[in-house]
């Protein structure tokens, strides 16, 4: 594979490091701890001790006079018994007169404990000091623990690339790969983020567009190329590298070897059949697929109605048909044997398809000049000789009628327009009886009133349901656009261009009257 990389593994000895890192953090705890005892000993200060009170030893307890024992400064209470039994054990100490409690007052005083307890349970509806609970007293080492093992990590350079830590603690060795060093339970595949570590024993991994790093399994999953035919990844060739071949529309990438295999392809869209699906095959051989086959128009009955929209069109556009030429559609023999009555281009096999899908049939009449005698001049008995008689021609005149417009049968409506659109185009011109217009003129003239019509069935096509005739409209028009031939698509260009200056109609009558383009300026 192309695309495999190597990590590297090396074990380290990271005692001392760790060693280092728990002092560091148990100096840090002595430190806080310190700080605390001062600043609680300037709120709580003990009693001072009286100049009669013995150095050694607790100093004596005495209980109120309602039975509650005074409570030491530090440490837990001890019960009157316990004072006085501790008391006779040290010498020097004096003895303290043992009061008479009242027999209501005899119970002894709740010890420290469960004083603490009823006053940590906080009463309902009372607002508390702090809104969170108090963090328990374990997770300040670690904190500081991992406090100091940021600083370790930032000052000696020795940081995860994944989790940025420092790489003392990483359990016997660490990896090593694009450019960094990662514990090994931090460098992890992208895609299912289990690390890379466990990878079977192997050391390999891929990259990805985004630079991370993957398992190569999760990396051909995501990011090989899948062919739209036979549904499996694309092979590598012999040089290492994925090659394949891609519609410049669609975006669908195939083999390069399905397209010498047979593999059948639809005559609207242009797109490869996949394997697993069925199509719709013709009588003439060729294919639609199930997308184009939902807008089939089959005959010329059906074609009717679109082709009166399509006159219309015209007659908005401002160019209305004196009359309506028949509409018919036929099989490619029949097309292809007008086709060559009418002198089709020899190089029609690499025009585009609205030049070898359609065709208008239209019959040029010339009217033959004849001698016709000039005014004043006679032949008469009696005259001189004759020598010349004055003729003069009569005005070489051209008639057009159309015969028909022959389209192939079995298209979905959007193509079918667009081809109608184009060969009406060519029937207006010659309806107005202009022929011998250079084919780059006449020819970007009808691409362009093609592309017209297209443009006014977005809302059509919206309306649709599935969304795949806005495709189907977008790819035809991406068709007429890209075009790179000169005829068709350089003239469909110019005419664009012209038309943005002035207007459709415009641009006909000047071509009609001067048989070029017009030398407009922006």
């Amino acid at each position: 594979m192309a695309n495999r990389h190597y990590y590297a593994t090396s074990d380290q000895e990271e005692e001392l490091a760790l060693k280092l890192a728990l002092e560091a953090s148990l100096a840090d705890a002595g430190n806080t701890a310190a700080a605390r005892g001062t600043s609680g000993s300037s709120q709580q200060q003990p009693p001072a001790r009286s100049n009669n009170s013995h150095p050694a030893g607790p100093a004596p307890y005495s209980s109120s006079g309602n039975g509650a024992v005074q409570q030491p400064p530090y440490g837990y209470p001890r019960l009157p018994e316990q004072q006085q039994q501790q008391q006779q054990h040290l010498p020097g100490l004096p003895q303290q007169p043992q009061q008479q409690q009242p027999q209501q007052h005899q119970q002894q005083a709740p010890s420290r404990p469960q004083q603490q307890q009823t006053t940590q349970q906080p009463q309902q509806g009372s607002s508390s000091n702090s809104g969170t609970a108090k963090q328990p007293l374990w997770q300040k080492p670690l904190k500081l623990l991992d406090s100091a093992m940021q600083k370790m990590a930032a000052e000696t350079g020795s940081q995860c690339g994944g989790c940025g830590k420092w790489l003392g603690l990483a359990p016997g060795y660490t990896v090593r790969a694009l450019g960094q060093q990662w514990h090994p339970e931090c460098f992890r595949c992208a895609g299912c983020q289990q690390p890379l570590t466990l990878n079977g024993g192997a050391n390999t991994f891929a990259v990805g567009h985004d630079q991370q790093p993957y398992h190569e399994a999760c990396h051909k999953q995501l990011f090989h190329p899948v062919c739209s035919v036979c549904k499996q990844y694309i092979p590598e060739g012999p040089s290492g590298q994925t090659e394949w071949r891609e519609h410049p529309f669609w975006r669908l990438k195939q083999c390069p070897s399905h397209y010498a295999d047979g593999s059948v392809s639809c005559c609207s869209c242009g797109r490869l059949q996949p394997l697993a699906d069925e199509w719709a095959s013709l009588q003439d051989g060729r294919h639609l697929c199930l997308e184009c086959l939902d807008t089939l128009v089959v005959d010329t009955k059906d074609a009717q109605p679109l082709y009166d929209e399509i006159l219309g069109f015209f007659a908005r556009m401002g160019m209305p048909h004196p009359y309506k030429a028949p509409l018919l559609l036929v099989e490619g023999p029949v097309l292809d044997e007008y086709g060559h009555k009418e002198g089709r281009r020899q190089d029609a096999a690499h025009a585009p398809m609205f030049s070898v899908r359609g065709l208008c049939v239209a019959h040029v009449y010339t009217t033959i000049p004849s001698v016709v005698r000039a005014v004043g001049q006679g032949l008469g008995f009696g005259a001189a000789p004759v020598s010349s008689i004055a003729t003069r021609m009569a005005p070489l005149q051209q008639h057009c009628s159309v015969s028909a417009l022959l389209v192939m049968y079995g298209l979905p409506r959007l193509l079918l327009g667009s081809i109608v659109a184009h060969e009406l185009m060519h029937a207006y011109l010659r309806m107005r009886h202009v022929t011998g217009l250079p084919l780059q003129v006449e020819e970007g003239l009808c691409q362009l009133v093609a592309m017209l019509w297209l443009d006014s069935q977005d809302f059509w096509a919206k309306q649709q349901q599935g969304g795949y005739q806005e495709r189907l409209l977008s790819y035809l028009g991406y068709q007429i656009r890209t075009d790179t031939s000169e005829v068709y698509g350089d003239g469909f260009r110019i005419a664009m261009e012209k038309f943005q200056m002035r207007g459709l109609k415009a641009l006909v009558e000047h071509v009609i009257a001067h048989g070029q383009w017009p030398n407009w300026s922006a």
